[in-house]
């Protein structure tokens, strides 16, 4: 079973509108290098 990319939202444009309500601070952005299936 695959997951469906199309039901994801774009994750910046909630991060920004949290950081403008300073409800969140970014102190770190994480990039994957390595997908495993099995």
């Amino acid at each position: 079973m695959e997951e469906a990319p199309a039901a994801y939202k774009p994750i910046q444009s909630v991060i920004d509108v949290q950081v403008e309500a300073d409800m969140v601070d970014v102190v770190a952005q994480l990039s994957p290098i390595l997908t495993f299936k099995a």
